[in-house]
């Protein structure tokens, strides 16, 4: 049986010396092992999610065909061909980017990720808004996240 008593300096969490000179972590719970394939699923939920903003962001430059129809009443009054239409592009790409940016965050176990799914949730939930009728699974998808972010953030704080 390993020793895993003696840790180097650094403290707790901090690698054992085996016998041989070689360092060595003790063995991960069952609770651990599950609390890492719960990040790893929620992390491909943001994954995905994010790349479904790539549809929305093809549709409003025109990549790959037909342009998404305007049946929004926010944006009625904006031409679909005008420049402030298609700058509305980068705030697909930037719901993406912050999607893909907080499942790397979840993964690398950094403090930032949960403060950028939010925003990235957010930033989703807004958009579909705006695309009511064409992201209607998306804004269903965007208030189950929102929920779940927050539950997880209020046990966090509760026991910390």
């Amino acid at each position: 049986m390993r020793d895993y008593t003696q840790t180097m300096p650094g403290g707790l969490g901090a690698p054992a010396l085996t016998p041989g000179g070689r360092t060595s972590t003790p063995p991960r719970s069952s609770a651990s092992r599950l609390a890492r394939v719960g990040a790893l699923l929620v992390a491909g939920l943001f994954v995905l999610h994010g790349l479904a903003h790539a549809a929305g962001l093809s549709n409003i430059w025109g990549i790959g065909g037909k342009a998404i129809t305007n049946t929004s009443t926010l944006l009625s009054s904006l031409d679909p061909g005008s420049a402030a239409y298609a700058a509305l592009g980068f705030a697909w790409v930037a719901a993406l980017l912050l999607f893909a940016g907080a499942a790397v965050g979840l993964l690398a176990r950094r403090s930032w990720w949960l403060p950028l799914a939010f925003t990235a949730a957010g930033l989703s939930l807004a958009l579909c808004v705006v695309w009511l009728e064409a992201a209607k699974v998306g804004l269903v998808l965007n208030a189950l996240i929102l929920l779940g972010l927050t539950a997880w953030a209020v046990r966090r704080k509760v026991h910390a």
